[in-house]
């Protein structure tokens, strides 16, 4: 029971330390996409 414990607590602090990466990686691509947009319609 213990080891269950253990095994939840790493999961989701990893969990909540890669979700504000994942939001940072999609914001710079998204940011890239748009300014591509920019130019091409300029």
């Amino acid at each position: 029971m213990q080891k269950d414990v253990i095994h939840n607590d790493p999961l989701a602090e990893d969990e909540t330390n890669r979700k504000p990466s994942v939001g940072i990686t999609i914001t710079v691509p998204f940011r890239n996409a748009e300014d591509g947009d920019d130019t091409v319609e300029d």
